[in-house]
Parts: C-alpha cells; structure tokens; sequence
C-alpha cells in the first residue's frame, strides 16, 4: 500500500511528509464491496482532499491493487476526517489538516458518479474541538442520523445531527 500512495497522482510528492508540512495522512477507512477507501487528512492541495481505493483482495497480494485517487473540493486547509458507507455512497466528515480555524462538515460522495453534495457545517461544535470520527446510527429514506466525536472534549463530545438526503 506504501508504494501504491508514493505512486498516486496528487499524493504522492507529499508521502514521506510530516503532516506538520502538509504531508500524508489517513485518518477515515470505509468499505463498499470489493474496495476499500480510505479518506485522507492531509495533503491539502489547491482546495482539495484525497480519497485513494484499492481493491481489498489487492491489499492481501491476491489481486492487482487497483489504486485510484479522487479529489475531493472540500477547501483550503481541510482534509478528510473520517468516512461512513451509508446507501448511495460515503458520507464525507471533514475538518482542518491541522489547526486551522475550519468548521467541520459531512458530504455526501458517490464514487460511481463523483457527485458531491455538502449537507452542511456541523453546529454546535465545541469551541477548540476538532471532528474525528463520525458514525452512522440510522438511515431512512428522508435523512441520515449520524453521531460525531471530537478531539478535546471529555468522552469526545459526542454529538447526534440529522442530514437531509434531498
């Protein structure tokens, strides 16, 4: 896998980079059938942030690789917190690489098509908190119910938000 994202287009330069300076970093994992994403923290480049896939049977030596790399406009200085498998795609948290004032928020990223729809800055995060993780606890046809944990309130700070789907 280390060869795979030393060779991807847009991360690889920043591979063997501290995140500090703007270096890779993988902070969100999901799973969609035979391919495994994962959602990167940093490099932040030109207002984007980076999902590489690979095949699953590829990560065990059965199967090529398959790595591909998507970019994501999310913004300056705003990488890639965590992903969630939910129907219709990957929910998307988002915050800052690292301690820029960012906002988090949750898209909604369909890797088939490369739609890309931003639900919205989550409210009523803790002052100083950064987002980390993100968990789905339900879906129905209306909205998706989502828990978010933070870095820096005590026992994560968690959080429950509702996500329209249309």
């Amino acid at each position: 896998m280390r060869a795979a994202i030393r060779a991807a287009p847009f991360i690889g330069p920043y591979a063997e980079k501290p995140l500090n300076a703007n270096g890779v970093n993988i902070e969100g994992v999901a799973v969609d059938g035979d391919r495994i994403y994962f959602g990167f923290r940093g490099p932040s480049v030109d207002g984007k942030a980076f999902i590489l896939s690979a095949a699953i049977d590829g990560l065990f030596g059965i199967k090529p690789v398959d790595a591909k790399v998507y970019a994501l406009p999310l913004g300056t200085t705003t990488g890639i917190r965590d992903l969630a498998r939910v129907e219709g795609g990957l929910l998307v948290l988002s915050g800052s690489v690292n301690e820029q004032d960012i906002k988090p928020a949750v898209y909604l990223w369909n890797p088939s098509s490369g739609a890309l729809k931003k639900f919205g800055d989550l409210g009523g995060t803790p002052a100083g908190a950064k987002a980390e993780t993100l968990l789905v606890l339900g879906e129905d046809p209306q909205r998706y119910r989502v828990l978010v944990m933070y870095d820096g309130p005590a026992n994560g700070g968690p959080m429950e938000y509702w996500l329209p789907r249309e």
